[in-house]
């Protein structure tokens, strides 16, 4: 049950940047405060973001409940950026440079290696 706590956190933390990411591409106010905060307040993506934040923090609150730090930040951390670089590369269109994608095989490694004293 913990994993599934972990990968569902995984999602969320994911899932939220990429929302909020997409909520303030159409933001077109001004830079003022008080227009961001009522931007915040009306855009269903940012909401969302928000709310799936939230979910994460329980998600993951259980996940530390049951695992090592040292285990479970590098896991969720690594994961959520791989899932982050992939949605940025295929659905918001970024381009990614070879340096970006060696880097990110390179995390993906460092994540076997935590993972792998997973049961201890």
């Amino acid at each position: 049950m913990v994993a599934v706590a972990l990968i569902v956190a995984i999602f969320f933390n994911s899932s939220a940047n990429i929302l909020i990411k997409v909520g303030m591409q159409k933001f077109k106010g001004s830079r003022e405060l008080f227009s961001l905060m009522w931007w915040l307040l009306t855009n269903w993506q940012l909401l969302l973001g928000m709310a799936f934040f939230g979910a994460n923090l329980v998600c993951y609150a259980y996940a530390l409940s049951k695992m090592k730090l040292s285990i479970a930040y590098p896991i969720m951390m690594s994961m959520s950026f791989g899932i982050v670089i992939a949605a940025s590369a295929f659905y918001l269109k970024e381009i990614m440079t070879r340096e970006q994608i060696f880097g990110l095989f390179l995390i993906l490694a460092g994540v076997i290696l935590v993972a792998k004293d997973l049961n201890n």
